[in-house]
């Protein structure tokens, strides 16, 4: 087990982002139901908080009284299963930036994964990495690790064929590390250079081709201080 100061790495300070980008896009009737299931006064309030302002991270006594109810609503899926989502992507991201929950999740992962492959592609794959972070760490030992079709967004052929296309001078290089996990870590070192200029271009094949390396490939690992990945790009 992990503790201490919050991990830079870049994968799991991605893993983090994308849980965010997915909180911060749930619609306000899914925040309202959910703040709605805790009794904690102005709980709609310290909810939109914690994921606009704390980052998903349970950091004081008015977040921290919400957890026991979103611990609840990643349990319950059938009854609302964008809360469900959302409340189980807040507690990820708050283990992988340790902060004050101290559940590991491992039994809402054993009982629930079946449910989190029914989730849009964006949500579901930002759910299935964030739970593969939390094991790559040491947070969680999950015995079944997440499958490569659970972490991706699309398949591979789609990745490749927009790769195919582009005219980037080097989409070969990021096509040779989908193909060859030996190229990996000179896809990482071209993020390293370009991923700033790629984001703020929205260079669609690209980013395709690179979210697909950090979604299936452990390799793919950037420093720490690299462009993120955005979240609604591909």
């Amino acid at each position: 087990m992990i503790s201490g100061a919050v991990p830079v790495d870049f994968r799991t300070q991605q893993a983090v982002a994308d849980l965010q980008a997915l909180a911060r896009a749930a619609s306000s009737e899914t925040v309202t139901a959910l703040a709605n299931a805790s009794p904690v006064p102005g709980a709609k309030g310290v909810l939109s908080a914690l994921i606009s302002q704390a980052g998903c991270r349970f950091n004081g006594p008015d977040a921290m009284a919400l957890h026991p109810a979103l611990t609840l609503a990643a349990t319950l899926p059938d009854d609302d299963f964008d809360g469900f989502l959302l409340a189980t992507a807040i507690l990820i991201a708050d283990r992988l930036q340790r902060g004050g929950g101290r559940d590991d999740l491992f039994w809402h992962w054993d009982a629930f994964r079946a449910r989190y492959r029914a989730a849009p592609d964006r949500r579901r794959a930002a759910i299935f990495r964030g739970f593969e972070q939390l094991d790559a760490v040491g947070l969680v030992a999950l015995f079944d690790k997440p499958e490569p079709r659970e972490l991706a967004r699309i398949r591979p052929d789609a990745v490749v064929a927009q790769l195919t296309d582009c005219s980037d001078p080097d989409a070969g290089l990021v096509l040779a590390a989908l193909q060859d996990w030996r190229a990996v870590e000179d896809a990482a070192a071209l993020w390293d250079r370009r991923g700033g200029g790629l984001v703020a271009a929205r260079a669609q094949a690209m980013l395709a081709g690179f979210r697909h390396l950090y979604e299936t490939q452990a390799q793919f690992a950037p420093q720490a201080d690299a462009a993120r990945l955005p979240y609604d790009a591909v």
